[in-house]
């Protein structure tokens, strides 16, 4: 009864979540650098224009509010710490995310794998603490409040419609979701808090709707090949569940590791007294939609540890996640094909358990040579020889003002280790060469 106490408390879940990213992202804390959009557009707009008139602003092509309204909280913040508070900020997000739904009103087993999912599933990208990647995290809040039974009272409806809104105006993930969002509408057609919750999904949803549609990068998206082929699946597959082999990779390995993990799902999932199967394949049905969607978006197929992984990271939880609904549906021993291959995922992820550690540029240092006369630039990482995943031709600078001074400072975006050096090549050649086999 201790144990059912403790493992329904939010805060045991959050300190415990909060805990374990922190590990697997140590180099954000020991050494934090503005990167990618936290320092080009949510830390720099909020400087110059003011964080609050920023917040509604779009970019890529939807809107991003929760960063928004983070980068403006902290924009009092001395900027010798901008880069230490964006990325406590972003670990207090995914904690929370991860907390709510280890808490969710949904079989024990299945929000226990859906909090894990979200932070041990294999990839550089799992429960990232930057600001820029914090909407797809945010979709796990959506997914989980449509896998949950209609609000039981008004208070939780508010709360729960609350959640859906937020999380659908900061990133594209609620489109994606649209369908599921419907069935539930279908669902709860005789609850009025079950449809009241469900317009703010909606809502939100349409707002990102018609600025996509608005947006002229929407012309880049490719329509072909968008559903991945057995040989992408037995590729994931065995980076999900045999990466802790620690052999290269081999099609034969790869397509034995996909049947298996096939196999032991359709398994469990055949079980005459199987109560949960239709969760179960949902969920997987959002994962495949999520993965079609990055492949629809990229034109590549994406590489959990190297170029386009963060679009590998809702999948991947998807299937973990659904591997929890299995088996909460079901008694006794047959539970243990979906423990084995929830614990070879987690075994897959230890390789690759913490990213790598970012190089110190002594962001606290060059401040406060800026404020005092005594450097005129910040160190441009590029210069470092740091390795940067960006396309060749994307400028890592930005311009920011000074707080109360007229002084104009030149601050660099810090890019993800994994790559290498950005060369001359012919954009086209250099993300060819990040593609998968």
């Amino acid at each position: 009864m201790k144990a059912a106490i403790l493992f329904q408390s939010k805060l045991f879940w959050f300190l415990l979540i909060a805990a374990i990213v922190a590990t697997r992202h140590l180099g954000d804390l020991v050494v934090p650098q503005l990167r990618d959009e936290d320092g080009l557009v949510y830390f720099q707009q909020a400087l110059v224009w003011g964080g609050w008139r920023i917040v509604l602003w779009p970019y890529g092509g939807y809107m991003n509010l929760l960063p928004r309204l983070l980068a403006a909280l902290l924009r009092p913040i001395p900027l010798e710490w901008a880069p230490l508070a964006y990325n406590i900020s972003g670990l207090v997000v995914v904690s929370a995310i991860a907390a709510r739904v280890g808490t969710a009103r949904i079989p024990r087993l299945a929000a226990a794998a859906g909090a894990l999912a979200l932070i041990v599933v294999p990839g550089s990208c799992v429960g990232s603490v930057d600001l820029d990647l914090l909407h797809f995290t945010l979709a796990a809040l959506i997914a989980v409040n449509l896998l949950e039974s209609a609000p039981e009272s008004n208070c939780e409806t508010v709360r729960r419609g609350i959640e859906m809104l937020i999380a659908t105006l900061s990133g594209p993930e609620g489109i994606v979701l649209v369908p599921f969002a419907l069935l539930r509408c279908w669902q709860w057609r005789r609850s009025r808090r079950g449809l009241l919750m469900l317009g703010g999904l909606l809502i939100g949803t349409l707002v990102q709707l018609l600025v996509f549609l608005g947006d002229p990068r929407k012309s880049a998206a490719r329509q072909l090949a968008t559903l991945p082929s057995v040989g992408v699946l037995s590729r994931y597959a065995k980076l999900l569940f045999g990466g802790w082999l620690g052999a290269p990779y081999d099609r034969r390995v790869a397509m034995a590791v996909f049947a298996t993990a096939l196999a032991g799902m359709a398994w469990v999932w055949i079980v005459r007294d199987q109560r949960h199967r239709w969760p179960a394949v949902l969920v997987l049905l959002g994962g495949l939609a999520f993965l079609c969607v990055g492949r629809a978006a990229n034109g590549h197929w994406c590489h959990p540890f190297y170029f386009g992984c963060r679009h590998v990271y809702l999948p991947y939880a998807a299937v973990f996640w659904s591997l929890g609904w299995l088996a909460a549906g079901i008694e006794g021993w047959r539970r243990v094909a979906p423990a084995l291959l929830a614990t070879a995922a987690i075994a897959s992820a230890l390789p690759t358990w913490t990213s790598g550690m970012p190089p110190d540029l002594h962001w606290r240092e060059q401040v406060t040579a800026l404020r005092e006369g005594r450097s005129p630039i910040f160190a441009d990482a590029r210069v470092l020889g740091w390795r940067c995943p960006l396309p060749v031709g994307h400028s890592a600078m930005l311009w920011v003002l000074a707080g109360g001074s007229d002084q104009q400072i030149h601050a660099f975006a810090i890019c993800v280790p994994c790559v290498g050096p950005v060369t001359t090549e012919d954009p086209e050649v250099y993300i060819r060469k990040l593609q998968l086999p």
